[in-house]
């Protein structure tokens, strides 16, 4: 198993390491993915929550577009999982399953 790239947070009085274990994506996966899907991966990883589309459109800075195709296939491919009431709940979030 491998890992994702480390996370520090500096806080008052110290910082925080967090190393987090990756299960392996098929290879044949990975190629039918949109180019830059794979980060969005690490980016809910390392958030350890389920975050809304805005916020992972802030943390790694593309369009709301391209981030949303690519959710849509790593959703598609059973990567992440979306959990809203309709197409454009507010509070709709996506999260790792």
């Amino acid at each position: 198993m491998a890992c994702a790239p480390p996370v520090y947070r500096q806080r008052s009085g110290g910082v925080h390491l967090t190393l987090s274990a990756l299960k392996s994506i098929d290879d044949d996966v990975l190629a039918s993915l949109p180019r830059g899907a794979e980060p969005l991966l690490n980016v809910l990883r390392t958030a350890g929550r389920p975050l809304s589309t805005g916020e992972i459109i802030d943390a790694v800075g593309s369009s709301r577009p391209t981030v949303t195709k690519q959710l849509r296939a790593l959703e598609h491919n059973g990567l992440v999982r979306w959990s809203g009431k309709s197409a454009r709940d507010p509070r709709a979030t996506w999260s790792l399953p």
